[in-house]
């Protein structure tokens, strides 16, 4: 009952005008963008096979189908719908919303992907950046990992120390 309460919460939350993007193949299996009043900003969000973002053609605008930005964001967000999908996207989500160490496990494999990425395609990272955002992450029962965590982490990451488990 609470899983369920707290979709209807989740599912009220996202706005609906219509708007979407279709997702490249590559990124199954998401298959769309669409707008979303969850999360204000550039931020994007996925449950099951759609990622949410506030403002569509801001989001495009700011990371150009193809571009080396989108496809790292979009390699983050394919991670989350593949595992939402073999957990149960329900579950998966009221998991994330009330777990830390989780919902760490959870975005720590995306971004692990996504800075991956950037490197692939010769993208300089912020590791001060990305690991400010990455504390500034938080669910009902605090927040995802301290700055200083977070920077080690980054910075293990990009010097080919870490690796998610399998």
């Amino acid at each position: 009952m609470r899983k369920l309460i707290l979709m209807v919460i989740l599912l009220g939350a996202i706005g609906c005008n219509g708007a979407a993007h279709a997702v490249p193949e590559r990124f199954r299996p998401l298959e769309q963008i669409k707008e979303s009043a969850l999360r204000p900003g550039t931020a994007i969000t996925t449950i099951g096979k759609t990622a949410w973002v506030w403002n569509l053609d801001k989001w495009l605008k700011l990371h150009p189908p193809d571009s080396p930005v989108y496809d790292a964001i979009l390699l983050h967000e394919r991670e989350h719908a593949i595992r939402q999908l073999a957990y149960g996207t329900t579950s998966w989500v009221a998991r994330y919303l009330r777990d830390t160490e989780f919902m760490r496990d959870e975005e720590l494999r995306g971004w692990y992907l996504q800075l991956k990425e950037y490197q692939r395609r010769g993208l300089q990272t912020n590791p001060e950046g990305v690991a400010k955002v990455l504390a500034g992450y938080y669910n009902f029962s605090g927040h995802m990992i301290e700055y200083e965590d977070a920077l080690t982490w980054v910075r293990d990451v990009l010097a080919g120390r870490w690796r998610p488990s399998e």
